[in-house]
């Protein structure tokens, strides 16, 4: 493929549906365009308000934005609010874009997440590292994981996309990052073990905070919504953050017949995350490190260690302002602090049996405990 190779530039001129950004999956059809040019390869490789959204059975498409979709707080509803533009072509084309990419030219680093747990507090501080891009949430593998989860993708098929989709996330654009930190939605822990045998040079690193605390704060998001019942069940029957390695047949069959309650797949999603980040490290080793939201907003050593990674050689020591301690990172969202404040919800589930079926220690597991378990597959004695 040479820049020469045109792609059709269609701008929007309704957005339509009832998109609201989270628990479902925008694409062409939230949009009514028209035709405007004909754009070459560079148009799309170049440009980082041209970035990937996401794909179907058998389309890809980037969103033209006015400004960088990355942040704030989510990447994926940004794409959705500022697109005035779709770019859009088959898979073996979006294969072809991503072969010319090639792998990363730049250190990625992956930040998997509890969710709930304050990785996008985590992306506001990082977006203060020079040279560092910051992607909040893009959502194109959860796309491909949702396709395979339907059988719309052979394996073989599904693990060519999570390559592409990787490289076309880490496009060099202009102005060049000297690297890269991808916040990837909780869901694609899924597929972080998978990513990591496709692509070994990509770091990882694991978020998460105490377990109940997160499991309440995404029973609220989920009341904030006033999410469908059958689109819920669809959306998180489809696309549990468990790797393939686990049995989770009778968890999807019992949320997409309706057999759970919101609160009770919520929970389950919060703990899965555990597990598939003690899948990842039995199968690949441990993270690069393994974070807490309680230890970050303390100032001290695991903040400086974060800030550390992200050093590079010759560089001096990292220092940041706290205004990333001060601001909610989801305040422009539906979920800010201020919403979620005003959910009267009942967080109380019996989920003992989720937990044992999951293999897990008690959910009052300390912090430091969770990441024994996480890092050896059980508690410390000591």
């Amino acid at each position: 493929m040479d820049s020469g190779t045109e792609f059709e530039l269609r701008r929007i001129t309704e957005k339509v549906g009832k998109y609201q950004g989270f628990f479902e999956l925008s694409g062409p059809a939230n949009f009514v365009t028209e035709h405007e040019d004909w754009v070459d390869a560079d148009f799309i490789l170049s440009n980082d308000l041209v970035t990937f959204q996401g794909l179907s059975a058998t389309q890809a498409w980037f969103c033209v934005c006015p400004q960088s979709p990355y942040l704030p707080s989510f990447t994926f509803a940004n794409q959705y609010q500022f697109a005035t533009h779709l770019v859009i072509m088959d898979h073996n084309t979006m294969h072809r874009l991503a072969k010319r990419v090639g792998h990363p030219k730049v250190p990625v680093t992956i930040i998997n997440n509890m969710g709930r747990c304050g990785s996008t507090m985590i992306c506001q501080m990082l977006e203060q590292v020079p040279g560092l891009r910051v992607m909040s949430e893009p959502w194109c593998l959860i796309y491909a994981l949702h396709l395979f989860n339907t059988g719309e993708l052979t394996t073989e098929e599904y693990h060519r996309i999570i390559q592409s989709c990787i490289k076309l996330q880490c496009k060099l654009e202009h102005p060049e990052a000297s690297q890269i930190a991808i916040k990837l939605p909780l869901l694609c822990l899924s597929q972080t073990g998978l990513i990591k045998s496709l692509l070994p040079s990509l770091r990882h690193v694991f978020v998460f905070r105490d377990t109940l605390s997160s499991m309440k704060s995404l029973i609220k998001v989920t009341a904030a919504f006033s999410v469908d019942q059958d689109d819920f069940n669809e959306f998180f029957g489809n696309k549990l953050p468990l790797p393939s390695s686990i049995l989770q047949d009778n968890f999807r069959t019992q949320i997409l017949a309706g057999e759970m309650t919101e609160a009770r797949v919520d929970c389950l999603v919060i703990m899965a995350t555990l597990r598939a980040a003690r899948e990842y490290v039995k199968e690949h080793g441990d993270f690069l490190d393994i974070f807490t939201y309680e230890e970050l907003l303390k100032d001290g050593p695991r903040v400086d260690r974060l800030l550390a990674l992200f050093q590079l050689e010759g560089q001096p020591k990292m220092i940041v302002d706290s205004s990333w301690r001060q601001v909610d990172s989801q305040g422009s969202t539906p979920i800010s602090r201020e919403t979620l404040a005003k959910q009267r919800v009942v967080c109380q589930c019996d989920v003992e049996d989720l937990v044992s079926s999951l293999d897990l220690p008690p959910l009052t597991t300390s912090l430091e405990g969770m990441k024994d378990y996480i890092r050896k597959g059980k508690l410390s004695t000591a």
